[in-house]
């Protein structure tokens, strides 16, 4: 039987404001034990006494960021460009939604306890 080449399955799990947090923690670590290759990105600036440090992002921008970490994905010798979805949370699931509107293919999951490919 020959050897599957086409790569590993990944995801793109996209940040809210808060940056990394608990919640995202739990889907990493489960798609990590599935042997999903992950790939977590913040877009949005982080906010501290009221300050960002980074200047502010919209969402149409922040969704073309998490294009780019997908393409970056599918660019990766290692990961299946056909098996890569994008995940997100708050702030971060908003953008997740607009790459629909960027036409990429990608698999869009909901947060949820199981993640939901369309």
């Amino acid at each position: 039987m020959p050897v599957d080449t086409a790569g590993l399955p990944a995801v793109v799990v996209v940040h809210d404001m808060r940056g990394h947090n608990f919640r995202a923690l739990l889907y990493v670590d489960k798609l990590l034990a599935l042997g999903i290759t992950v790939l977590e990105i913040e877009p949005f600036p982080q906010v501290t006494n009221g300050v960002a440090a980074l200047p502010i992002v919209d969402d149409l921008d922040a969704a073309m960021l998490v294009t780019e970490a997908a393409d970056a994905l599918a660019l990766a010798g290692e990961v299946d460009p056909r098996a890569i979805g994008v995940v997100g949370f708050g702030a971060g699931a908003r953008a997740v939604l607009l790459v629909s509107r960027l036409q990429r293919p990608y698999a869009i999951g909901s947060a949820r306890p199981a993640l939901s490919w369309v």
